[in-house]
């Protein structure tokens, strides 16, 4: 190997090195700041607001969740309105980005709407009406796999998102789902220690009211529960607020 091939080879691996620690640094960076966000809400409008920071060309995103039924609800945008109008036509005709993503395949891009993509009502419409000519679009997983939705990138120009932006993209959700999932575990114990707290005292409250034990106490929630189809968190709720459930 003479010493130009070399020099060559030397260059292309540090720029492939550059490239690479400015894009980790960039996902750390998106990483630290969602799993410092304290709701699902919050969370939601960082990982929008990241995706228009982040990737080149994008004019509005939003993280938007396409239901069973047809129904489609944008959960978080940058409220410019090119977001929530194209979901809104989404649920208006049935097709587009978001439920092809959330549903069907993990990513799907258009880059000259309206004849590229696999959504001819909606693509035409957003050209028309909202001036859209670009959609990059990927699911975005709950930590149970579950769907939450999709997040999904708008443009006014043709040609906006490359391959780059795909991967910047599936970058952005994959730590959007790390971060989601972690607030999930964190609200679901917070609702365990409140439940379990409601019940104790209302236990406590049956407890002297009838002089039982802390067991029979329960039973005759759990029996009430039983009796009435109602949960025992709910009867908890209407006696420790003053309230006497049927059957008491």
């Amino acid at each position: 190997m003479d010493d130009e091939t070399s020099a060559v080879e030397h260059s292309h691996t540090a720029l492939e090195a550059g490239v690479v620690t400015e894009y980790s640094a960039r996902m750390g960076e998106l990483a630290r700041t969602l799993r410092s966000q304290r709701t699902f809400l919050l969370t939601l409008q960082h990982v929008v607001t990241a995706a228009c920071e982040m990737v080149k060309n994008c004019d509005d995103a939003a993280v938007t969740l396409a239901r069973t039924d047809g129904s489609v609800e944008t959960r978080a945008s940058l409220g410019s309105g090119l977001a929530d109008q194209a979901d809104q036509l989404q649920a208006q005709l049935g097709e587009g980005p978001c439920i092809s993503s959330a549903w069907d395949t993990p990513l799907v891009r258009a880059v000259d709407l309206p004849t590229d993509g696999p959504w001819p009502r909606w693509g035409a419409a957003v050209v028309d009406q909202l001036g859209i000519r670009s959609v990059l679009c990927v699911q975005l997983y709950t930590h149970e796999n579950h769907e939450l939705g999709a997040l999904q990138l708008f443009a006014t120009q043709p040609h906006a998102f490359g391959p780059d932006a795909s991967d910047e993209v599936m970058g952005i959700a994959s730590q959007a789902a790390v971060a989601l999932g972690a607030i999930a575990n964190h609200e679901s114990l917070q609702f365990g220690l409140v439940r379990r707290t409601m019940i104790g005292q209302a236990t406590g409250i049956l407890m002297e009211r009838y002089q039982l034990d802390q067991h029979a106490a329960f039973e005759v929630l759990r029996r009430i529960s039983q009796e009435s189809g109602r949960k025992v968190y709910d009867l908890a709720i209407d006696l420790v607020n003053g309230l006497n459930p049927s059957g008491l």
